[in-house]
């Protein structure tokens, strides 16, 4: 087998977009891992910020 063969090409580009379309669902997957433990960091600071004041000071100028 030579290495010009259409079927090896085919099967070389295949794998390689597989494994790139692995590495951009686990990027996403990590992101998303990111994201929430962020969310969830600030909103445990909201959180110790509202009860060591009585009352939320992230947005002062937003009143409900």
């Amino acid at each position: 087998m030579t290495f010009s063969a259409p079927e090896f090409q085919f099967v070389v580009v295949k794998q390689g977009i597989t494994e790139a379309a692995e590495m951009i669902v686990k990027s996403i997957t990590f992101l998303e891992r990111s994201f929430f433990m962020l969310k969830n960091d600030a909103m445990k600071h909201i959180g110790e910020r509202s009860n060591t004041t009585g009352k939320s000071n992230i947005a002062p100028w937003f009143k409900s």
